[in-house]
This record gives structure tokens, sequence and C-alpha cells, in this order.
């Protein structure tokens, strides 16, 4: 076996998330943000022949999709696609509506209302007589394997044949050689000769993806690269636990390797072949927040007693699930399962079944008749599920310790607990204690009537934050007696609406460099200082919406009319306050790059609406004799 090195390349942006190589070059998608997850983000291609020089090809500011294909690069994007055959020159490709599949020869499959293929040097799509409709399809250069409910069979040069051996699993991809074929089933590799008999191998960890690099089976997982000669047994070639290789791409002189989780490039060469040289790159993306790394420090601080807890392997597994979340496969979910299987967790089985069925008819009729097993019956039915696991679900907060008690939410990503009438906050206040995969949580505490019930109290949740640092969405509203202190790095969008904060004192405490939102609206007890503080500190250079509420905004606005300028904040939504001539020169003065200025519920003037139609691209204002209520600003649902 050829041995391999890796050579350290700096990526064309900031971000790299994917290379895909054609018999044109090599591609790299990469993004200006590392969490693409809010629309607007801008995605960026950019293409290679030697790896000495990048250029970028195209910028969208939606997700995009590439495929190999048809000798060249097909790019799926809203609207239609673009595909290159030169690496430079873009032109529109029309494409019959379904699910585009690479055939692995420079073809092109089409799964929609039937099966359709386009081969290399042809211009249309010709339909292929198939007994079965695929749902999904993988291919390497001598076949390929398509998929439905959980039946998969195999189309190649002799014709079509059924593939028992993978019934009921999950294939995320296929590569081959002259030798064998190696799909990646559910993180495990699985070879066959002759395409209808497969069977399992064995990593030292789960594998996202595979590709064989000048005849040398390389696999890239969570944790580490390995090589195979025969796809059965794995070993080492690099291991790092922080990185996860989630795309691999062949290259001539070895392969470039995406790390997903620590947004680097990677060469990867034979030891006697020409090094894979560092490429003359386009300008890199924006610099990190100066703030960022001290965030990170003091939330490892504050989290380090609560993994020193989970000492068991159980546990240890569970914390590797919440934290790695794969962005491609189930792995880490999938090795918790197994030990859970293994530990005689009643729930295991269930779960196991769930995760193989995924979604459809058939997942849904078993959730019907097992969901309340797994939850109770009056939770059943309430969440979004992957994996096996709940991923997302809306609770009043007396059902929160029931769900919190079942395997089911151990990885819960997005969790809504609301309650309209007041009662001990206990709950809540636990719930540090049991998920800590959370990425988005919503506590909402106010009455659908204002002037009905009282704000429910959410009691003390300094000890929750520590727990919850992957979080990425964070909403209170209501009462809280203590908020502790908001170290969340990964932030990007916060909702506060409070209806009293003398008691706080905590909120210059706030750190989340990354934050792109802000949304605040605070009744009474509020100082502006704070919040002027942060910003004169530049403490969100992403900052690009801000919406505030209460009588401290126009003192806020005040202190900053004559500081530092909020060149970055392009949405400004002012309410429940009176709008002075004085707060809009400020506005004005603070705010200079505002696409869209949102004014409504204020008391303004008429000439106070003519004065502010300049501030702005776009305002949304009215002449008003009131102002309308201050905790029901009605966009910030949004």
């Amino acid at each position: 076996m050829c041995a391999l090195r890796l050579e350290k390349l700096a990526a064309p942006m900031k971000y790299p998330v994917e290379a895909i190589s054609t018999s044109h070059g090599c591609f790299l998608l990469s993004i200006d943000k590392p969490h693409p997850a809010a629309p607007g983000g801008e995605f960026v291609l950019s293409f290679t022949r030697d790896l000495e020089r990048w250029a970028p090809v195209l910028r969208h500011p939606g997700p995009v999709r590439l495929i190999a294909a048809l000798g060249g690069l097909l790019v799926l994007r809203e609207g239609g696609g673009v595909w290159s055959t030169e690496g430079t020159a873009w032109a529109p490709v029309e494409l019959p509506a379904g699910r585009l599949v690479s055939d692995g020869a420079d073809g092109l499959w089409c799964l929609g209302s039937s099966l359709l293929r386009r081969r290399a040097g042809e211009t249309t799509f010709a339909p292929v007589q198939s007994g079965r409709l695929p749902s999904v399809a993988f291919a390497c250069a001598r076949a390929t394997l398509f998929g439905r409910d959980g039946q998969w069979w195999w189309l190649d040069e002799r014709g079509e044949a059924a593939v028992p051996s993978l019934k009921r699993r999950r294939v995320e991809g296929l590569v081959c050689d002259a030798r064998c074929f190696v799909a990646l089933v559910e993180g495990v590799p699985w070879t066959s000769v002759d395409g209808t008999t497969f069977v399992a191998g064995e990593a030292p960890q789960p594998i996202l993806t595979l590709a064989y690099v000048n005849g040398v089976l390389v696999a890239g997982g969570a944790g580490g690269l390995m090589t195979s000669p025969d796809g059965q047994r794995f070993s080492s070639l690099s291991t790092n636990a922080e990185a996860s290789f989630s795309s691999i791409a062949p290259v001539a002189t070895g392969a470039l390797v995406v790390d997903a989780r620590r947004h680097r490039l990677l060469g990867l060469a034979e030891k006697h072949a020409r090094p894979l040289l560092t490429a003359t790159l386009a300008p890199a993306g924006p610099a990190e927040p100066a703030g960022l790394a001290a965030a990170e420090r003091r939330l490892a601080e504050l989290e380090a007693p609560l993994l020193a807890e989970r000492k068991t392997l159980l546990e240890q597994l569970r914390t590797q699930a919440e934290r790695l979340a794969p962005s491609r496969g189930s792995q880490p979910h999938l090795v918790y399962l197994d030990a859970l299987e293994g530990a005689g967790d009643p729930d295991a089985p269930l779960l196991a079944t769930l995760g193989r069925l995924q979604q459809g008819p058939r997942f849904d009729a078993f959730l019907r008749e097992h969901g309340a097993a797994l939850l109770g019956p009056e939770l059943a039915r309430a969440g979004r599920w992957k994996n096996g696991f709940l991923e997302q679900i809306s609770v009043h907060v007396e059902q929160l310790p029931a769900l919190l008690e079942r395997t089911a939410s151990h990885l819960l990503r997005q969790l809504f607990v609301w309650s309209r009438t007041s009662s001990s906050p206990a709950a809540v206040a636990s719930l540090w204690r049991t998920v800590r995969a959370l990425e988005g949580l919503h506590l909402h505490g106010l009455a659908d009537d204002v002037d009905g019930e009282a704000p429910f109290d959410w009691g003390d949740l300094s000890a929750l934050w520590p727990a919850v640092g992957l979080l990425r969405t964070l909403g209170v509203s209501g009462d809280v007696t203590q908020l502790g202190e908001l170290v969340l790095p990964r932030l990007t969008r916060l909702q506060l609406i409070l209806a009293d904060t003398s008691r706080l004192g905590d909120l210059a405490k706030l750190r989340a460099p990354r934050l792109e939102t802000l949304r605040l609206a605070v009744a009474s007890g509020l100082e502006h200082s704070w919040l002027t503080d942060l910003v004169r500190r530049d403490a969100w250079p992403d900052l690009e919406t801000l919406a505030l509420a209460g009588p401290f905004v126009a003192g806020f606005l005040a202190s900053v009319a004559d500081g530092p300028r909020l060149s970055s904040c392009l949405q400004l939504e002012v309410s429940g306050t009176q709008l002075t001539d004085a707060v809009l020169e400020a506005i004005g003065c603070a705010f200079p790059r505002l696409q869209r200025l949102d004014l409504r519920w204020n008391r303004l003037t008429t000439a106070g609406v003519e004065r502010a139609a300049a501030l702005a691209a776009r305002v949304e204002a009215g002449q008003q004799d009131t102002a309308a209520p201050l905790l029901w600003p009605p966009d910030w649902s949004r």
C-alpha cells in the first residue's frame, strides 16, 4: 500500500465545505460564515487545475449543491442550474424535474416521476426501462446502486439485480476500483465483488466519506483519516479528535481533503508524488470576531465541571453525540444508540427502528404504535425526529420533567417551552442537568392577553448557560429572577422580552461575539449603559438586525449618536419610545448602512415621518397618537 501524507493548504475562502473533482479540474465550495443555516449567507465556488491558482468563479446568495457530471460541474440552486465545461465559462442548463445524481461515468441520472439518464456527449435525457422507481441512487464508474423504501437494486452493463444484503440499510455513498465495490452504510464500509452481496467491514471510528486516491482506499471521519487495502480493515493515517474529514476529492497528485469542523483544506499526496503546492488564494473571508477566543475560553472553564460529571463510557458517548452533530451521516447517534442497546435500555430497540425508518408512511405508522411507550401519550406526536432521537419539540413547562426522563430526548437540538400561568420554575432550572445538545432554546412565558395573567417567572437561569454552549438561537420572554453569565460563543440570534430587569444586573456580561440578530424589549428597570458599552467595544462585529423596545431606547440612541458607528447593522426596529427629532438624528448618525428602518408602534408626528424617510432605503412608519403595547411588537416573531 502506498504511503500517504497530509500537506497543509490554505483555503480560497475562509470556510471550505466540499471539494469535487471533474475532468476540468477541482472545484471547492466555501462559505463566508461558519454557520450557513440562516438564509442570505453567500456561498462561494472556487476552481483550480494545478492547485497553484484559485479563482472565485461563482457567488450565490443562497445554498447550492454540486454534482460532478457530464465531464464538468453541475451547480443546483433555486430557479435552475448552471454548469461549467472550462471552469470559468458558465451557461444555464435545462434540467428535468426530479433529484439529480451523477452516474459516476460522466453521465447524469434523474430520479423523478420516471427514471431518466443523460450520458456524456448527449444533449437530452432518455427514459431507462426499469421495473422500479428509485428515490435515491449512489454511483461509481462501473455501476449504480438504486434504493427505495429500504429495498436496493444494482444496475451495470450486465443489467439489473436485487441486493438483499442491504435490505433496510441506509446507504450514504459508493466507490469502486478494479477489484471491488465499497458502500458506506450508516458509517460502516461494506464491500462486494459482484455488487449483489455486500459484507460489513471494520473501521476504528465512524466514517463520513470514502474515496480511492491513486488506487488507495481512503476514508474520512469525525476524528481522523484511515486507509484500507481491501475495504474490510482500516488503519489510521491521521488522528485528530477535533477534526471532521467530510469530503475527499482525488486530483492528479493525490487528493484535497476538507476538515469541516476546523474549517481547513488539506492536501493528501503519495509519498513519491509531486507535493501539493500551497495555492495562490483569493482574499480571505472576514476575520473572526476579536472576542471569540476569550468567550470560548470562558465557556470551556464553565463547561469543564459539567463534562467531568460524565465518567462512564456510556455517558462519554452521549457527550460525543451531543457535541459532534454530523453534517453528513448519523455516526455519533448510532454509536451512542448501540451502546444504549448493549446497556439494556428498554427504549433503545424502538429508537433504533425509528432511526432505520427515518421518515415516510412506515415511520409514521411505527410512531403511532410505539410513540406512547417512548414519550408518553401526550408528547408522542408533538416533535420532530432524526436518526432515531427526538430532535425538536414544543412542550408546556409542566410536561418538561416527564420529557427529560426519556431516552428519546437525550439529543434534543430545538426546544420550545411555554407557560402562561404563574407556577414553580423548578422544572426549567433543572434543564441544565439533562439536555446539553441544544442549538435552539425558547422559553415563552407571556400570556396572549397583555392585560391578563402576569408573566411567567422562569426563576434562576444562571446554571443553564454553561450546559448549553452549543446554542445558536435563544429566546426568553416573561420574567426572570436571575439571568446569570451569558457566555455563548456560537449564538447568532438572541431575543429577550422581559417584564422587569431591575433584579438582573447581568446583561453586561453577555458574551456572544457571533451575534447577528438582537431583539430586546424591557418594560422597566433597564439602563442603557450596558448596551452602549458593548457597542463601543465592538462586541458584535456581525450584528445585522437590532430591534429595541422600552424606555431605555431613546437614551441608548442618544449615547451612540456621537460614538462608534454600527456599520454592520442593516435593519433597525424601534418601538415603545418617543421619537423626537434628536432620536431620529441619532439614528442617522449611528447607523450609516441601514437598509430597513421600522418605526411603527411609536408616537410619531407627520414631520417626523417625513424626516425618517431619509434614513434608510426602506422605512416603515406611520403617524400615531399613542404607542402600541410595549411587549408585543408584531414583527418580533420573525
